[in-house]
């Protein structure tokens, strides 16, 4: 068991990926610019992993 996890993180990035494209194809369906989604997806990042990139690149 301690050998597949890997395989079991390899699998929960591709659902979270699978996950991400729904989420994309939904939201422009019900009328989301693209270029706002594309915004919203960069400001959210930068909010998550920004805090980590200060801290250790001090």
């Amino acid at each position: 068991m301690e050998g597949c996890t890997h395989y079991f993180a390899m699998v929960l990035v591709q659902l979270i990926y699978g996950g991400s494209d729904v989420l994309t194809k939904l939201s422009v369906q019900d009328g989301l610019n693209p270029v706002v989604f594309v915004v919203y997806r960069h400001v959210l990042a930068m909010v998550l992993i920004g805090p980590f990139a200060y801290v250790l690149e001090r």
